[in-house]
């Protein structure tokens, strides 16, 4: 799998009202590199995960490193969250197909 290290450039923000989800593979949310969020398992709930409900909680415990992935089979994206409202695109691969 080859993986390209992003540098940190304004067009790389990820948009509040993104949803935490993929048809195939996980988007998953991360604090500290623990599982916080299931985005897949919301959608399974009839419960659509968007980034803007995960900034709520990352801005209320704002100590830790906060990421969000989405593994699909064509794409991989990692992105962390680096302030109030910004989380910017640190990773990204070809996913596992």
């Amino acid at each position: 799998m080859a993986w390209k290290i992003l540098p940190s450039v304004d067009d790389e923000l990820l948009e509040m009202d993104a949803l935490i989800a993929v048809g195939l593979g996980d988007a998953c949310v991360y604090k500290d590199g623990d599982l916080v969020y299931d985005g897949n398992a919301e959608m399974d709930r009839n419960k659509e995960l968007r980034v803007v409900e995960v900034e709520r909680v990352a801005a209320a415990d704002p100590d830790h490193d906060w990421t969000i992935v989405w593994n699909g089979p064509m794409a991989y994206e990692k992105y962390q969250r680096q302030g109030v409202g910004c989380w910017r695109c640190v990773k990204r691969g070809e996913g596992f197909a």
